[in-house]
Parts: structure tokens; C-alpha cells; sequence
């Protein structure tokens, strides 16, 4: 009812009387009502807003920034803090992940060091081994290459010999000489000295210059499997054995010869001796001489021997040798 006079008021309108009456009213005449001014219009304030207060913490939504609300200054004070909680347990996690991590990695790094460790003790073995093997892979190769040249070097020996009287009373010397080896003999040489029995038991005694030794070259090559009979030439009897009376002597002496290895090197074999005795009859050989007969006599052989004066004799002709051929390769160089 007081919002409607108001209205009526407000907007300048005037009630009829029979509005007031219903209202509990009463007006003399409409005279009185239009000679009377009308109060002046009150602003108030809506009957709603006056009987609402303000909310002094007004709601605040999640997502919402209100300065001007404490709850959203609380809510805002808590998501920071549950967010500085959350950071915390993380940074707490990460670094028990690096801790983990770092374990890890230095547990690898001492596994790799006692790895490399023991690959570098069997890296050391193995350059050790692999040296060896080296080393008799090399020795095998010498041994290889040793076996080969003596299967296939010539080997040759002196198997018999004889003294053939023919127009005088010194003998031509005969050397019947095979070759059991499967490659040529190159520039044989006989080194031989002739004596009446004593020189051949005497033992080494490293000076051999009263001694006269005959250096004859028999065969420029003689070949792998032969066989045949060499001259030594026209060999007369030591003055003693003729004063004696008598014709035989003491042949001794040695071979010398290079193989088809020795050619490249420069070496030359001496290892094949030989020694024989002869003692022909003075009254047969004159006869024969005498009736201008050939006579043949066989030399007695004896294997297996050296005598003192061809050990002598071969070390002294080595190390002349070598020294000689020493000396060219400094030349050369």
C-alpha cells in the first residue's frame, strides 16, 4: 500500500476517492486535494535492497581473481601454498631420482673402470700371446724353410777312390762322388793333403801353416742324383814314403761346394770329408810301368772320419771367408 501511494505519487498522478476509501480514507472534496500541495517525492532505496545487506565475503568461484573478497585472498594463499607443497615433492622426487641415477652412473663407472681394467690385463696377455705367436709363427716359418732347403739342397759324398798308374810311378787319384741331394752342386772343389800315416791322428791345434794342402776344382756342377768319377789329377808320393822304399800314402781332405741356396748367400758347404789309404807294391807298380801297363789300385776308404788338421783348417778358411765378406758388405753400404 505504501509502495502504490508512493507510485501515485512519483509519477503525479491523483487517487480518486474511491481509492481511498479503500484504502481507510477519506477526502472532503476534491478541492481540498487539489488546493493542498502535494509533498515533494522521497527517493528511497527499493523495500528488496533495504531488507538485503551486503555480503561482506561474497562467493568466489574457482578461477576467479577478486581482490576485494578474503575468501579469494584465503583460497588464493591456499592453492599457493598446496602448489609450493606440490614443487616441494617434486624437487624431492628429482633429486632422489638424480640421487638414484648418479648411484647408477658411478656404480657403471666403477664397473667400466674394473672392465677396462681387466681388458687392459687381457688386452696384455693378448699382446704377450700374440708376440709369442708371432715369434713361432716366424720360428715356424724358419724351421719351415730349413726343412725345405734340406730336402731339396745337394748332399754329396765321396764313396770310393782309386790310383791309376799309367807311364810313371805317381798315380792320377780317382774320386768316385755321388750327389744324393735334389738340386745341382756348384763349383766343387777338393782340398786335400797327402802324408804317410801320421797327420790324420793328430788332434786340432789350430795352426795348420807347415802343413801343404792341395786345392784342386774337380766339377763345375755336378747334378741332383748323380754319380761319377772325379780326377784329382797327378798326385806323386810323400819324399818320406819314397826314401823309405815304399809308394803309399795318406790321402785326406775335405769337399767344398755351394748348394742352390749357398749361390744367393755366398756360402760354401765344407762339410763332406774324405780319407784313404793307399799302398801299392813298389815291384808291381815299377812292372807295370815298366811294360807300359795301366794298373788300377782301389784306395782304401775309411767313413766317417775328420782329421785334426781339416778342423783346423775349415774354421780357419770360415772366418777368413766371413771377414771377407764382411768387409764387401761395408763397402757396399
Amino acid at each position: 500500500m505504501v509502495r502504490f501511494i508512493r507510485e501515485q505519487l512519483g509519477t503525479g498522478q491523483h487517487a480518486s476517492a474511491g481509492d481511498f476509501h479503500a484504502f481507510g480514507f477519506a477526502m472532503t472534496d476534491e478541492r481540498q486535494s487539489a488546493a493542498a500541495p502535494s509533498p515533494p517525492p522521497v527517493s528511497q532505496p527499493p523495500v528488496e535492497s533495504a531488507n538485503k545487506p551486503e555480503n561482506p565475503n561474497p562467493p568466489c568461484e574457482a578461477g576467479q581473481d577478486n581482490r576485494n573478497s578474503d575468501l579469494c585472498a584465503q583460497w588464493k594463499a591456499a592453492d599457493a601454498a598446496k602448489e609450493s607443497a606440490d614443487w616441494t615433492m617434486r624437487s624431492y622426487w628429482l633429486i632422489f631420482a638424480g640421487t638414484v641415477v648418479g648411484a647408477f652412473t658411478l656404480f657403471a663407472a666403477i664397473a667400466a673402470a674394473l672392465y677396462a681394467r681387466e681388458a687392459a690385463k687381457h688386452t696384455e696377455t693378448g699382446a704377450i700371446q700374440a708376440e709369442r705367436s708371432a715369434k713361432a709363427a716366424e720360428d715356424a716359418i724358419g724351421i719351415t724353410r730349413e726343412m725345405g732347403e734340406a730336402q731339396t739342397r745337394a748332399y754329396l759324398s765321396v764313396i770310393s777312390g782309386k790310383a791309376i798308374f799309367k807311364g810313371g810311378i805317381d798315380p792320377e787319384l780317382i774320386l768316385r762322388i755321388r750327389n744324393a741331394g735334389n738340386s745341382p752342386a756348384f763349383d766343387v772343389t777338393a782340398d786335400f793333403h797327402r802324408s804317410t800315416g801320421v797327420v790324420f791322428d793328430e788332434k786340432p791345434t789350430g795352426d795348420i801353416s807347415g802343413m801343404s794342402v792341395a786345392k784342386v776344382r774337380i766339377a763345375k756342377l755336378i747334378g741332383a742324383g748323380s754319380e761319377d768319377d772325379f780326377s784329382l789329377g797327378v798326385v806323386s808320393s810323400p819324399p818320406k814314403a819314397k826314401d823309405e822304399g815304399g809308394l803309399g800314402f795318406v790321402l785326406e781332405g775335405i769337399l767344398e761346394y755351394q748348394t742352390v741356396f749357398d749361390v744367393k748367400t755366398g756360402n760354401i758347404d765344407m762339410d763332406t770329408p774324405f780319407l784313404f789309404m793307399f799302398g801299392p807294391s813298389r815291384p808291381v807298380v815299377e812292372t807295370a810301368v815298366r811294360e807300359g801297363k795301366i794298373l788300377t789300385v782301389e784306395m782304401k776308404r775309411f767313413p766317417a772320419f775328420m782329421s785334426g788338421w781339416i778342423v783346423d783348417y775349415r774354421r780357419i778358411v770360415r772366418s777368413a771367408r766371413d771377414k771377407e765378406r764382411r768387409e764387401k758388405q761395408e763397402k757396399q753400404t
